[in-house]
């Protein structure tokens, strides 16, 4: 556990007024806020999104489960999933508790692609090349996620904790590493949020601290498990690599060890190689006792602030 008091969305100050008192984003129309995709808008119109359709778009089969009738266009990422079969409850999961939360500002975001490779998010300032081939990624990861029979036999208690611990563990991965993002760009990447870049890998370490929180808070004996599709979706990224060396997950949490924060003179984008060692943690925040407030938890520290609490 952290040091201090639990996650609270009435005191974030990265959400607006509204977004803390009602807890969630969804009713604030915030331009500059966007969710690092596929987790925007579940249940989603695919036609308009390209993401998961909603639970009256699939064919129900009277057993909890839906078949996934996808209406994609010839050239759509989903064709791949014509007739897939998902577990209602688990697509409830995703839909109703965390598609909402977990959201970063994308003038703070680099994404991870494949080869090793960074994407700029859009809003980014970064360039965007790869940016649809990174988003893929995480679709197929949401796809595995509701096909995957070991977290679908998990009761629904078990299950939301899970599925959420991966959620929580992708995002941080989904973010790429300050040393990706120089490689990438040749070192001239510049974040639109300046002050984003000069704490990049602190912020990433510190996404890292929070998902370690959340996971002692669900204290989860399915730790292999969320291993399993985290570390499946890190190796897609790192598919035919260009860059070295390559990423790899912690020996025991379900991400990639802490990565030196320090300056790199001359650089916009700060951070550097993981660590030998292990280092002190900082965050000092639990996380919230309401488990469906977790993916603002875990994303705060990729959003700026939007407003001054009385202290």
């Amino acid at each position: 556990m952290g040091l201090g008091k639990s996650y609270n969305a009435e005191e974030d100050e990265t959400l607006t007024n509204t977004q803390g008192k009602n807890e969630q984003f969804k009713s604030a129309k915030i331009l500059d806020i966007r969710l690092i995709k596929p987790f925007q808008g579940i249940p989603a119109d695919i036609t308009k999104l390209q993401l998961l359709p909603t639970l009256n778009q699939a064919k129900d089969n009277k057993d909890r489960t839906r078949t996934l009738n996808l209406p994609a266009g010839k050239n759509s990422y989903f064709n791949r999933y014509g007739s897939t079969i998902v577990v209602s409850d688990t697509l409830r999961i995703i839909r109703d508790n965390l598609a909402d939360g977990y959201r970063t500002d994308t003038a703070m975001t680099v994404l991870s692609r494949e080869k090793g490779l960074a994407a700029g998010h859009s809003g980014s300032n970064v360039s965007t090349k790869g940016q649809s081939e990174a988003h893929n990624l995480l679709r197929s990861m949401v796809m595995d996620v509701l096909t995957d029979d070991d977290i679908n036999r998990l009761g629904l208690k078990e299950r939301e904790d899970v599925v959420s611990a991966i959620f929580s563990s992708v995002v941080v991965t989904s973010i790429a590493p300050a040393e990706t993002v120089r490689y990438t760009f040749s070192n001239g990447a510049t974040l639109k949020d300046k002050k984003g870049g000069e704490d990049y890998e602190r912020n990433r370490n510190r996404l890292k601290e929070r998902v370690d929180l959340q996971m002692d808070e669900i204290r989860s004996k399915n730790n292999k498990l969320i291993r399993k599709h985290v570390n499946k979706y890190l190796m897609s990224t790192q598919k035919d690599s260009m860059s070295s060396p390559l990423r790899s997950l912690d020996t025991e949490r379900p991400h990639s060890p802490m990565r030196d924060e320090g300056e790199n003179s001359g650089y916009f984008i700060q951070g550097g190689k993981y660590l030998t060692k292990k280092r002190k943690k900082t965050e000092t925040l639990n996380p919230p006792k309401d488990r469906n407030l977790m993916g603002m938890y875990i994303t705060g520290p990729f959003r700026a602030k939007r407003r001054r609490l009385n202290q």
